[in-house]
């Protein structure tokens, strides 16, 4: 189990049911830090990532490289969803490879040490599958969407997680997935 040193992104694991991710972090439940963003910019600029429909992003846990989401609700940052199911999106930023292509879902299964990828879905400099692994904390379902795309320079990887059994896991998963990969390329072609 990983402990987050979020007291917001604890407040979105405790609409999870899951504050046990939570212990030890000062100041849980209650938080007065920054409100959830609905877009920033990442590796130096280059990149800007923006939430799918209903999520923001966390500013406590935003680095150059990294970024969780999770819906704007749980964050503090109010009661609009639309609808979005409960989950939570990590996003990291690497240097693509000397190719300059995109890993295979089976590469980043390997490396993740994931179960076998299915649900696999491919577009230039983009893909999506749906794998089985580790949660990040009880009480999320191990099966869980993967992405990754390249944008700005950069290749953009992506896990979204939700409740066991919850909608995160279905066809709607990678539909949010393909949301916030078409949103953030858009916007960062945009610079």
């Amino acid at each position: 189990m990983i402990t987050w040193t979020s007291r917001r992104l604890c407040a979105a694991l405790a609409a999870f049911g899951l504050t046990g991710a939570c212990d030890g972090v000062a100041g849980f439940p209650g938080t007065t830090a920054k409100p959830p963003l609905t877009q920033t910019r990442m590796a130096g600029g280059t990149v800007r990532l923006i939430p799918p429909a209903g999520y923001c992003i966390d500013p406590a846990n935003l680095r150059s490289a990294f970024a969780l989401m999770a819906r704007c609700d749980v964050l503090g940052g109010g009661n609009n969803t639309k609808g979005a199911p409960l989950g939570i999106i990590a996003i990291s930023l690497t240097l693509p490879p000397a190719s300059g292509n995109l890993p295979t879902a089976s590469q980043i299964a390997e490396v993740k040490s994931l179960g076998t990828p299915d649900r696999i879905d491919e577009a230039p400099g983009q893909l999506i599958f749906r794998a089985t692994g580790p949660a990040p904390v009880d009480g999320m379902d191990t099966t869980h969407w993967r992405g990754a795309a390249l944008v700005g320079g950069q290749v953009m990887g992506i896990a979204y997680f939700g409740t066991t059994g919850g909608r995160v896991v279905s066809d709607e998963g990678a539909a949010i997935v393909r949301q916030l990969i078409g949103r953030t390329i858009a916007a960062t072609n945009a610079l």
